[in-house]
């Protein structure tokens, strides 16, 4: 469910109520807490609210602040059919939850590249996480318009046969924000990578090595 959108209005010394910029509307979260003195009105579904304009910066700046992340396999069922990975939500909510941003774009590693280049050249501010099947678009992000290279994170991608390996040995990024696991599996043996500590899950990597990149930017 995407988050309600707000109408911002500004109320010039005559009272009469004038929109702040032609056409532009702004992601207010809930629960946000509104002051009451300074006359910026916001208006959803008949209600009004009274915001200061230093919070109105505030709500505008936070927006400009995200990631996006190329999620991991999701779809894999055991012999019971009960899901074993997590579903791209489920991968989105942890990287919340572990970098504090709740404006993280998420999408599923076979995602078209049509829909990733045009989310990441309209948001070139972003940080990209590609995790573990979604690493193999890597080469997809940085072949994108404007795309900082600096913050391109690749976590424990799959890197088992000679091909694959190759791949990730020939992108052109800062090889050590590729952080890789103990086996191909999880990257190791690529070139210059940063390794996980010992003893980290491959789902755990997500969130810590995730958070903690993010955190950074």
């Amino acid at each position: 469910m995407n988050p309600p959108t707000w109408r911002v209005f500004h109320k010039d010394t005559s009272g009469l109520k004038t929109r702040l910029r032609t056409g532009t509307s702004y992601i207010v979260p809930l629960g946000y807490e509104f002051a009451t003195h300074i006359p910026f009105l916001i208006y959803l579904y008949n209600m009004k609210i009274v915001i200061s304009e230093q919070q109105l910066k505030t709500i505008v700046k936070n927006q400009q602040k995200g990631a996006i992340l190329i999620g991991g396999l999701d779809n894999r069922k055991d012999k019971k059919g009960n899901l074993i990975d997590k579903t791209i939500g489920e991968q989105v909510s942890l990287l919340q939850s572990a970098s504090g941003l709740n404006n993280i774009i998420g999408f599923r590693y076979n995602a078209s590249d049509d829909e990733i280049k045009k989310t990441i050249e309209a948001n070139p501010n972003f940080p990209v996480v590609l995790f573990s099947k979604g690493c193999e678009r890597t080469h997809l992000v940085l072949s994108c318009k404007g795309v900082n290279r600096n913050k391109v994170f690749v976590i424990q991608p799959w890197a088992g046969n000679e091909g694959m390996m190759s791949y990730y040995n020939r992108l052109d990024m800062p090889k050590n924000q590729i952080y890789v696991g103990k086996s191909a599996s999880t990257g190791n043996g690529i070139n210059g990578a940063t390794r996980c500590p010992e003893g980290m899950g491959h789902w755990e990597s997500l969130p810590a090595i995730g958070g903690m990149v993010l955190k950074l930017r």
